[in-house]
């Protein structure tokens, strides 16, 4: 028994070494201590619900709620270091790699099958990268992997009452960390009623997974019904992220990160008149599907590209790139496990690994369901990281099968042309999108460094970005704000210029422009804010930067009329009131 399990334990050793050797390198990137993007969002979040409770989040959420909600938990109890989450996500991974050593026997793989699955993802390069990065990926591998776990040994021989409720739990925590955890959800349910001569007895015992599941999200949805004022099953997010993923020119809409092009997106429901969150994300769903059956054969295409995207080597980049951070990381830099290697063992596991029909049904269907929300929406490297539990299953099943012959000289020109197409998709570059976007690199890298303190270190990297693409706004605006914090007025307004050039509509250096104007005692900072008042009408970021300069000019009556519409745009802003009470008291 004790040798039996020396490997599986090798193996988890293993996969929580080299989780430490990343996460020691790691803690040196000015990632680690300033997140990025939606890292950065999640972050404060927790943050602020690891100060003052669940109730500081805003309803309806615009992010799923979970993952802040743990992270919040999980910094409350560590402090906030920011070492803490990412030992928590460590130890999930590792976790994950361990339920693929008991789901690869359920599915009939062998156990040496079930090693190679697991060591795989051990040493699986993204899910390192994911597990150091605040994001909600490495929960949802988790409980989503742990879920399939349930539902295959539910259908076996040594089925437990507790494994499907169970199951049921975990898929409403998946969902309610991911919403389209729902496409899973609906796999897996579909594969259990399947069987003929058993469905009404089988739905039956289906049902206190759905209660379960049900008792994972409907909290959330209550929250947004009677706190938010609107019926969101979970988050409102999903409506943008179906037109960036299915609207007219959707492969630049997807690679739109914050900045000039992401304020101009945000502003295009408000012209139209939509006020409220719910709203909004419906207003995306309606306008994503409107464009997409203007032009049918436009969104086919694009659909054909997201599906060259999904199967490429190169891990599909959203937010912030796996490659352009593998230098923080020396475990990042090795050779390590990836979807091109990962991706062609599969298809070998697929045709002759021995894995049973109706476990392997389900298995496939799981896959069909990740492939689905991919295609659905965009293919990012964080939400295609999800099949990848999975493909190892199969892959180890692919590995065992080679080393151990089972192929017969006429399996071997049939499997070896379904292996070779499948290697030859993923390693080919269909669509040409391989190449690092060196600008976006530096200026994420350069906002990493800047919110780490590394002012200096900042300024050289919005530099590289400039060096990389002399008109990008976003380069000019960071760099500008940069040059601003240490007062050198006459430069950031250079930039700021510079900025507004390559686009006239950029909120954000507007306002930057008015305060640098009015450091360097020139004209122009009230030029400035009407421009961004024009351009933004809804902004309480503009109104309550106009209401103050307005204030320091003398210009009283204005002022307060400027904080008093800020105000009615959001009523429970107390900059607003605190400035009126301000003003009103003559200070």
């Amino acid at each position: 028994m004790m040798r039996r399990l020396i490997l599986p334990l090798g193996i988890l050793l293993f996969a929580l070494t080299i989780r430490a050797g990343h996460l020691a390198d790691y803690r040196h990137s000015p990632a680690f201590v300033a997140p990025l993007i939606d890292a950065q969002v999640y972050d404060r979040l927790a943050r602020r619900v690891a100060q003052a409770g669940p109730g500081v989040l805003e309803t309806p959420f615009y992010q799923p709620p979970l993952y802040p909600l743990l992270l919040g938990a999980v910094y409350a109890s560590a402090e906030g270091h920011p070492m803490a989450p990412r030992i928590f996500q460590s130890l999930l991974g590792v976790g994950t790699v361990g339920l693929l050593l008991l789901l690869t026997p359920l599915a009939g793989g062998r156990r040496r099958a079930a090693y190679w699955a697991a060591f795989l993802l051990a040493g699986y390069g993204p899910a390192l990268y994911f597990e150091g990065e605040l994001l909600p990926v490495t929960l949802v591998l988790t409980t989503s992997t742990a879920a399939i776990l349930l539902f295959l040994a539910a259908d076996g021989p040594s089925a437990r009452r507790w494994h499907l409720p169970l199951a049921g739990l975990l898929l409403g925590l998946s969902i309610a960390t991911r919403p389209t955890g729902i496409l899973l959800a609906g796999a897996a349910a579909a594969w259990w009623v399947a069987p003929r001569g058993a469905r009404l007895a089988r739905t039956r015992a289906l049902l206190p997974a759905a209660a379960l599941l049900l008792a994972m999200v409907l909290p959330f949805t209550a929250a947004n019904r009677y706190h938010g004022g609107e019926t969101v099953l979970i988050s409102t997010n999903g409506g943008i992220n179906l037109y960036l993923g299915n609207g007219t020119g959707a492969d630049s809409l997807s690679a739109i990160q914050p900045g000039a092009a992401w304020e101009r997106l945000q502003r295009m429901p408000l012209a139209d008149g939509v006020r409220t969150p719910g709203a909004e994300s419906r207003w995306w769903m309606r306008r994503a599907w409107s464009e997409a059956g203007a032009d049918p054969a436009a969104w086919a295409a694009n659909l054909c590209r997201k599906a060259a995207r999904l199967l490429d080597a190169r891990e599909p980049p959203r937010n912030t790139d796996m490659e352009a951070w593998r230098r923080d990381s020396r475990v990042l830099s090795l050779p390590l496990a990836s979807f091109a290697l990962v991706a062609p063992l599969a298809m070998a596991g697929l045709l002759r690994g021995g894995l049973r029909g109706r476990s392997r049904a389900l298995l496939l269907l799981a896959l069909g369901a990740v492939a689905a929300q991919n295609l659905l929406f965009f293919p990012a490297a964080r939400y295609r990281l999800e099949a990848v539990p999975l493909l190892c299953v199969f892959a180890g099943a692919g590995i065992d099968g080679i080393l151990t012959r089972r192929w017969t000289r006429r399996d071997l020109p049939r499997c070896g042309l379904a292996v070779a197409a499948v290697a030859a998709v993923v390693w080919a570059d269909l669509t040409g999108g391989r190449e690092m976007n060196l600008t976006r690199t530096a200026i994420n890298r350069g906002v990493a460094l800047r919110e780490a303190g590394r002012a200096r270190e900042a300024e050289a990297a919005f530099r590289n970005a400039l060096r990389a693409d002399p008109h990008d706004p976003d380069a000019h605006r960071w760099l500008a704000e940069t040059l601003l914090a240490r007062e050198d007025a006459t430069g950031a307004l250079r930039h700021f210029d510079a900025a507004l050039i390559a686009a006239p509509d950029y909120v954000r250096v507007l306002l930057g422009r008015a305060q640098a104007a009015e450091l360097a005692g020139v004209s122009g900072a009230e030029d400035a804010y009407r421009r961004a008042l024009a351009v933004d009408p809804y902004s309480t970021d503009v109104r309550l930067n106009y209401g103050v300069w307005l204030a320091r000019a003398g210009r009283r009556d204005e002022a307060q009329e400027m904080f008093r519409s800020g105000l009615e745009l959001e009523p429970g802003d107390t900059r607003f009131s605190t400035n009126l009470r301000r003003l009103r008291s003559g200070l």
